[in-house]
């Protein structure tokens, strides 16, 4: 991620495949690609786009990563949100 255009009254960001990869993810440009499509056309911009919308949309896409203890860490969090929804 990184900012390609600033003026006085705006600024633009941009996400590449190279910041999946940097992430861990293993994809082809095609998929990464695929990914950064999904994530702009679905996002919240009550939200924004993060790390962790990066990391959901990877994961969505069945995407591969290079370490396993992050997928299992993703999938704690998960877990740990559907425990704390069903408690509220």
């Amino acid at each position: 991620m990184k900012i390609i255009k600033e003026n006085k009254t705006s600024v633009c960001i941009e996400w590449s495949v190279e910041d999946i990869r940097s992430r861990g993810w293993i994809c082809t440009d095609s998929e990464g690609m695929e990914v950064l499509h999904l994530m702009v056309k679905n996002h919240d911009a009550n939200y924004g786009i993060n790390w962790a919308t990066l990391d959901n949309w990877c994961e969505a896409m069945n995407l591969k990563y290079e370490n396993d203890e992050f997928i299992e860490q993703i999938n704690n969090l998960k877990k740990w949100r559907l425990t704390n929804k069903k408690n509220k």
